[in-house]
């Protein structure tokens, strides 16, 4: 009877806990399916390997959702369309966008949407298309895949430059130009005497100039005074010109008139007198070969034939 009220207790214990495991599996089941899921699309050029069916979908590093598609586009199978299930509720507008990110180390990828402005409208499906169509950016995953043989074509190019650059030839000449610097060196050390000389000079010129500055209003001053003696002077040099060309007016008036009334009478006047030279040199003449006209007078002229 013991063994048998034993059996029956646990009988009962496992009844009741079974009951209770199928009632906790339906209560989290009805909660799963309590939330509501919309569909979105995204379309993308990029390697999706890594993203899987129920991948998570993640806003601002939040789960809100799940991948439920990967496919090819039918019309450009260049393009992987990618279908989304969102918790309702989830902000999507029309600024939000999607990219691909790395979870981690394992190489799973997810999808990470981000929105860009907070008050922008709800995005909502095209017409004729079944779902909205999120857009896409390129992640930092795909750009530096896309870089790096960017890189490395860089890298190349910038090898087989140097490769030139050392040529034998360029070689030989950079050996020729550091030859020339250190020849160029040795000159610039040997006149660095001169050098400072020539600075000593330039700061002996320099305080000589700054001494000069100073003096420079009191010979401003000067000069100004001489200027305005130089004005008084040309000033009156100014009048004397006046009173020199007022005499000069006054000297070609008296020439006038002497030219016009006294040089004739000076003519009637000269020619007299040369009149009277001429009798002198005559009489003088005379004189010179009959001295005795002095006191005789002058003879009578000889009486021609028939004269009496």
């Amino acid at each position: 009877m013991e063994r048998r009220a034993d059996y029956t207790v646990v009988g009962v214990f496992v009844v009741v806990l079974s009951v209770c495991f199928v009632s906790f599996f339906f209560w989290l089941s009805a909660k799963k399916h309590d939330v509501e899921y919309h569909t979105y699309e995204i379309y993308t050029n990029e390697d999706v390997t890594g993203l899987e069916k129920q991948s998570p979908v993640r806003f601002n590093g939040v789960a809100v959702g799940f991948v439920s598609n990967i496919s090819l586009d039918k019309k450009n199978p260049q393009l992987v369309r990618v279908r989304m299930e969102i918790a309702e509720g989830t902000p999507i507008t029309i600024s939000t966008y999607a990219s691909l990110n790395t979870q981690g180390i394992t190489g799973l990828i997810y999808v990470g949407l981000k929105a860009e402005n907070k008050t922008a409208p709800l995005l909502k499906a095209l017409p004729g298309a079944p779902y909205p169509v999120v857009k896409v950016k390129r992640s930092i995953l795909s750009q530096i895949t896309n870089v790096v043989p960017m890189i490395t074509d860089s890298v190349t190019q910038v090898g087989k430059t140097i490769q030139q650059l050392l040529s034998v030839k360029n070689r030989r000449a950079i050996e020729q130009s550091l030859a020339n610097m250190n020849q160029f060196t040795n000159m610039l050390a040997q006149s660095s005497r001169r050098l400072s000389t020539s600075i000593e000079n330039l700061n002996v010129t320099l305080s000589q100039t700054a001494v000069a500055t100073k003096q420079l209003p009191e010979v401003m001053a000067q000069l100004k005074s001489s200027l305005k003696q130089i004005t008084l002077t040309s000033k009156n040099i100014q009048q004397a010109s006046s009173a020199i060309s007022q005499t000069a007016k006054t000297s070609d008036l008296f020439v006038n008139n002497l030219n016009l009334q006294t040089m004739p009478k000076i003519d009637q006047t000269m020619l007299s007198v040369h009149q009277v030279m001429r009798n002198l040199s005559q009489l003088t003449a005379q004189l010179s070969r009959n001295p005795s006209q002095l006191v005789r007078g002058r003879a009578q002229p000889t009486l021609g034939p028939g004269e009496k």
